[in-house]
């Protein structure tokens, strides 16, 4: 499961690195790679293809029959059924489909034309919330809209959302807190999560990772306590941040981050492997050692430091 683990994620992160922080060497990994695919492997290569095809279909389904282009859904039904492999000499080339008329189109034609969707770059900010929150759903998340009695004015938050708990490959995570986040920040951290830190608790804590302890995410202040008058706004100021401050395993153990400062402590590993692997999906990534008011905790955020989102802070 470890050499599964670094193989899903060796576009992120280095593989050396990853072999370093799983406790695995590199030879063993590649040597894991060059094994013949077991016949159990080949199945389900083969079915989660099948499932792919039946997803991608649904989709084009749904658009056309949002589009008012229902009389194409057969057509699609049948482009996409597997087809009989023919040899080189029974191949043949399809005919041109023929051009169509280029006479100007009448009233009535124009009529029937469906209308166009906006792209992504002039969609409102409406739109991109609603986007946002739908791919949150199908993320695994569970939340709900934050009550605006508890949003400051000052400290306005774009799709606030309380994050109740999330779906993983793992297991569900629960969030005791329900922290505040803006729906993007939200949806970077449910991706981290599902992607790199339940699988890396199961693999080094031996046991799933069911609650995940935190601030309270959207808190409208300037950075390190200043004044408003004094400072820049802090990215929890957005719900652009979070404070994790403890890890709940499905065995009842509780796992305090301010752990990763004792070199003795056998959860050192799995605390040191969750910091590196956050540098990857934020751009701020603050923990103990770093100054004393990250001493007990992890604060993540999304953060542009700079001209561009770039440049990241990992200490």
């Amino acid at each position: 499961m470890k050499f599964r683990l670094i193989a899903d994620q060796r576009e992120t992160f280095p593989i050396r690195i990853m072999c370093d922080v799983m406790g695995v060497s590199p030879a063993g990994y590649y040597a894991w790679r060059g094994r013949p695919e077991s016949p159990r492997k080949a199945a389900n290569r083969v079915l989660l293809t099948k499932i792919r095809r039946s997803t991608r279909t649904t989709i084009v389904l749904g658009v056309l029959g949002l589009l008012g282009l229902s009389s194409l859904c057969r057509g699609v039904e049948a482009d996409v059924q597997p087809r009989p492999s023919l040899g080189a000499a029974s191949r043949q080339i399809p005919l041109p489909v023929p051009r169509p008329d280029m006479k100007s189109p009448t009233p009535s034609d124009m009529s029937a034309v469906p209308k166009l969707v906006p792209s992504p770059s002039v969609l409102s900010e409406d739109d991109t919330s609603n986007h946002c929150l739908a791919d949150l759903k199908i993320a695994g998340a569970q939340f709900s809209p934050t009550p605006s009695d508890r949003l400051d004015g000052r400290c306005p938050v774009i799709s606030p959302i309380d994050i109740i708990s999330l779906e993983t490959p793992s297991g569900r995570i629960t969030f005791p807190g329900k922290p505040t986040f803006n729906c993007v920040f939200a949806l970077q951290l449910a991706k981290w999560l599902s992607n790199v830190a339940a699988p890396l608790v199961k693999i080094l804590a031996g046991n799933d990772l069911v609650t995940l302890e935190t601030g309270p995410g959207y808190v409208c202040r300037m950075r390190n306590g200043d004044t408003f008058q004094d400072a820049k706004l802090s990215e929890h100021a957005t719900g652009n941040a979070v404070d994790i401050t403890s890890l709940g395993l499905a065995n009842k153990r509780q796992i305090g981050i301010a752990a990763v400062a004792d070199e003795s402590n056998p959860d050192r590993r799995l605390l040191t492997a969750l910091r590196l692997t956050a540098c990857g999906y934020f751009t701020t990534v603050l923990g103990p050692g770093a100054n004393a008011a990250h001493a007990t905790h992890y604060h993540l955020d999304l953060g542009v430091h700079g001209k561009s989102s770039n440049y990241r802070i990992c200490e």
